[in-house]
């Protein structure tokens, strides 16, 4: 729990070695440093002074002034959250315990104008601590694309200390994990603040995160680099900016939108975009940039005149009307917001929580949340029976399935899988559910009543996303690290074709219908500017629909209108 001490309208909190967990912070460290004391104003929708920079050890005393509404004062890295009454003073006080680049932001709802791109999700500062002389190196922890690690690779002299910290460009949870063949074990666990190693034994160091793999860096200590391929075949996928084809000589039916994460906007502080295409002529219709930051999944309802998209970055889910592209709503439910998904009776709106192990199940009309459900830890892609009895959910930090009540929406089971499994899906019979654990390249199959594992299915490289075909008879295995299509047979859960081609970075697949007849499937990838659709009838690459250079990070797919399929969980 957090131990927080209040007295009158005071506030003081301690920032601590990233070793100690968020949960286990102790209640006073002295300070080492001066008492700096900076006079704030809060308002609509800015800080003055924006950023606020301090030494290591340095007491923080900060006397806010709000003369509009009210406001909230967060830093996430202290986990300090304070609520900033209108008309008033409020003051704060803190330690600045550990170097770094810290975010702070406003944490209580004070309005929005969409038309100029500005409102309470851009209200935010900076709080710079300086590192005090020394043998730590500092690496950022961001959320940008080929920054995610910043510096990506870093020299350092056995002995010496690498410091990494959660920046003003990171808005939620990760780790710093050592890779399989690091010379020595480490392991961060979430952390929201710093983590801090000391590496005494000369030799390479790979890392990454282990809630986004492809976060990804190096430490050399007194080690000679590999060469400059070798390290970016580690670090990053490299996008693919040429077009492999034309597009599908048939054409599809109806819409296509796709929220690609890591599209960058010279007017937006943040990456992030849904694209929008018509599906008759494969032409992009429009692009939803409005209050995008880092989207990463989408769904609809029975009618299809709402689309819900989740934005991890600033932990938020969006209503966004299906007909003007407008956002109608929105809410905070929480942390890391991953994947969001419609209760089969359109009337429970869940939506994954990754850092804080829980699912939410909200109000779709409101976006108020009604019930909490804690599971196994890392809860990321979701899916749910079309009869709506079983929610399923990947595990990513605990490996494993978890399963759900979702009549009483209470956590019922758990199945181990193997490493990092990312995305689940359930069958159209409701009867299996699916995970892949993608470092271990396997498909689990679990019998959802009997409550076990079925089949283990070695797919390609890096499988993420297991969608069952709107046939009922397959699964798609979309493989990451292959750019392939594992296709599955459900009746003897063996792999009957792999589909090459797709694009680098494939991740998450949607089906649509076909102009006189059949489907296509529509899938996303993170690593190029272009969607490949896939004939579902032959299992083959049917054509690519460009997208403009740079917009990258594909993560999830949506048709219109929905088939029925795993995809759309409709009776």
């Amino acid at each position: 729990m957090r131990k927080l001490i209040f007295a009158i309208s005071s506030l003081v909190l301690i920032l601590v070695p990233a070793a100690i967990l968020y949960s286990k912070r102790p209640t006073a460290i002295a300070s080492t440093g001066a008492v700096k004391t900076f006079a704030v104003e809060a308002r609509m929708w800015g800080w003055t002074p924006a950023t606020i920079e301090v030494e290591e050890g340095d007491r923080v005393v900060l006397d806010i002034t709000t003369k509009d509404v009210k406001h909230g004062l967060n830093i996430p890295a202290l986990d300090l959250d304070v609520e900033l009454p209108a008309g008033k003073t409020t003051h704060v006080e803190f330690v600045a315990k550990q170097s770094g680049d810290y975010r702070f932001m406003c944490s209580r709802w004070c309005f929005a104008d969409p038309a100029k791109s500005t409102g309470h999700n851009y209200m935010e500062g900076r709080l710079i601590v300086r590192p005090k002389a020394g043998t730590t190196h500092t690496i950022e922890v961001t959320e940008f694309y080929g920054k995610f690690f910043d510096p990506r690779v870093m020299h350092v002299r056995a002995g010496e200390s690498v410091r990494w910290v959660m920046g003003s460009r990171a808005h939620s949870w990760h780790t710093v994990t050592s890779w399989a063949d690091s010379p020595m074990p480490f392991d961060s666990g979430v952390f929201k603040d710093v983590y801090e190693v000391k590496f005494d034994k000369p030799g390479l160091y790979k890392y990454f995160c282990h809630v986004h793999p492809l976060m990804r860096g190096i430490v050399a200590v007194d080690a000679q680099l590999p060469s400059e391929k070798d390290q970016q075949r580690f670090l990053v996928y490299p996008p693919e900016d040429g077009i492999p084809g034309p597009t599908p000589k048939v054409a599809g039916v109806g819409e296509v939108w796709a929220v690609l994460q890591w599209a960058e906007h010279p007017e937006k502080k943040w990456p992030g975009a849904t694209v929008v295409i018509d599906a008759s002529n494969f032409q992009i219709k429009d692009i939803i940039t409005a209050e995008h930051s880092n989207p990463h999944g989408l769904f609809t309802n029975k009618t299809e005149d709402k689309v819900w998209i989740t934005n991890w970055q600033s932990r938020s889910i969006l209503t966004i009307d299906r007909k003007t592209h407008k956002v109608i709503n929105r809410a905070y439910p929480g942390d890391s917001i991953a994947h969001a998904l419609m209760h089969p009776n359109g009337e429970k709106l869940y939506v994954s929580r990754a850092s804080e192990n829980l699912i939410s199940v909200l109000n779709p009309e409101t976006l108020k949340t009604t019930k909490d459900i804690q599971l196994d830890a890392g809860p990321h892609g979701i899916w749910i029976t079309p009869n709506g009895k079983w929610l399923v959910a990947a595990a990513v930090l605990d490996d494993k399935l978890s399963v759900i009540d979702a009549e009483k929406d209470e956590f019922s089971y758990s199945i181990p899988t193997k490493r990092l499994p990312l995305f689940a899906f359930t069958t159209l019979d409701s009867r299996y559910g699916m995970v892949a654990a993608a470092l271990d390249k396997t498909v689990h199959i679990v019998d959802l009543n009997a409550k076990k594992q079925v089949a283990a299915i070695e797919a390609g490289a890096f499988p993420i996303w297991p969608a069952p075909a709107p046939d009922g008879k397959h699964i798609m295995a979309i493989n990451t690290g292959t750019h392939d299509i594992s296709v599955i047979e459900i009746d003897t859960w063996k792999i009957v074709k792999t589909i090459p081609n797709v694009g680098w970075g494939a991740h998450g697949m949607s089906f649509g219908l076909k102009q006189g007849g059949g489907w296509y499937g529509y899938v996303v990838n993170k690593f190029t500017h272009y969607i490949t659709v896939v004939d579902m009838q032959s299992l083959t690459v049917a054509g690519y629909i460009p997208l403009p250079p740079g917009y990258y990070g594909g993560i999830s797919p949506l048709a219109f209108p929905r088939v029925k399929s795993v995809a759309y969980p409709y009776p």
